[in-house]
């Protein structure tokens, strides 16, 4: 699945007040000026991506004092297209803190013209469990930690009729809690993981869909080395990944691969558990 537009939340009322992952303590302060200023950054990366044809456009969506974790659209929902058909599904979060930004971005998605499905039994995350295998119409979905069984199931039932398949992924490890955290499909044959994060019959079950299975070490992981942003720009360009800087061994896999680097620090953010891909919500 190919995407032409980036969505992303200003981050006014981003903090860190209680403990949702293992990533997060509320006793570290967020610098809010610090945190602007990256998330500044990695707007101006997204804009520039834009001057140079890689995006059609990047969307920034005002925040609201509510949601304090909305700067994470990625979590609100999956979005893909059928044919001329733009849809939607609609995420149901876990913790209760969050689960006023799925009705905030939603709102911007019907705006856009997208058919939406809201999830009505059970826990689905959106887009921070649920990624493509590129160039293929293969549907990547972890579950254990966010996303639940009864979440995964009542997706498949709203989706059995679209052409694409769904491969769902037991996460086991609590600091990789969403699958954008140790899985990056970089194209059709090669994936970069943190193994560890997964079950045995889920790692069983990526060595099927890739050819290629690179092992991303620990300390790299940690540093969302995963949760880079690759986008598609094929065969206009090479396609471009920016990722959280610090992440050696990653990048030079992403090079050998033909990939475009694009190094952003994301640090203030990083204390809520999440980096590049869980600050945007990708779309038609």
């Amino acid at each position: 699945m190919k995407y032409s537009k980036v969505l992303l939340v200003e981050p006014d009322f981003f903090d860190v007040v209680d403990c949702r992952n293992p990533r997060m303590n509320p006793s570290i302060l967020v610098d809010k000026k610090l945190a602007q200023k990256q998330w500044d950054g990695l707007v101006n990366i997204y804009k520039k991506l834009t001057i140079l044809g890689d995006l059609d456009e990047v969307v920034l969506l005002g925040p609201d004092p509510r949601f304090i974790d909305l700067v994470f659209c990625a979590n609100a929902g999956l979005t893909w297209k059928d044919g001329n058909n733009k849809k939607a599904f609609m995420s149901s979060m876990r913790h209760v803190l969050r689960r006023g930004e799925t009705p905030y971005i939603k709102r911007f998605l019907i705006d856009e013209g997208y058919q939406i499905v809201d999830c009505n039994n059970g826990f689905f995350e959106g887009t921070g469990d649920c990624i493509w295998q590129p160039s293929r119409d293969v549907l990547f979905c972890g579950h254990g930690y966010r996303t639940n069984m009864h979440g995964l199931k009542y997706f498949k039932e709203c989706i059995k009729n679209e052409s694409f398949t769904v491969i769902d992924l037991e996460l086991c490890d609590p600091r990789f809690y969403h699958l954008d955290t140790c899985f990056m499909p970089v194209n059709q044959e090669t994936v970069l993981i943190y193994h560890r994060a997964f079950t045995s019959d889920a790692f069983i079950k990526i060595t099927k869909h890739f050819k290629n299975v690179e092992l991303i070490d620990e300390k790299e992981a940690l540093n969302f080395a995963l949760n880079g942003h690759i986008i598609r720009t094929l065969p206009r360009r090479k396609d471009v990944c920016i990722i959280q800087k610090g992440n050696t061994q990653t990048e030079k896999i992403l090079r050998r691969e033909k990939i475009r680097v694009i190094n952003c620090d994301l640090g203030e953010f990083n204390k809520s558990g999440g980096s590049v891909f869980c600050m945007k919500l990708e779309f038609n």
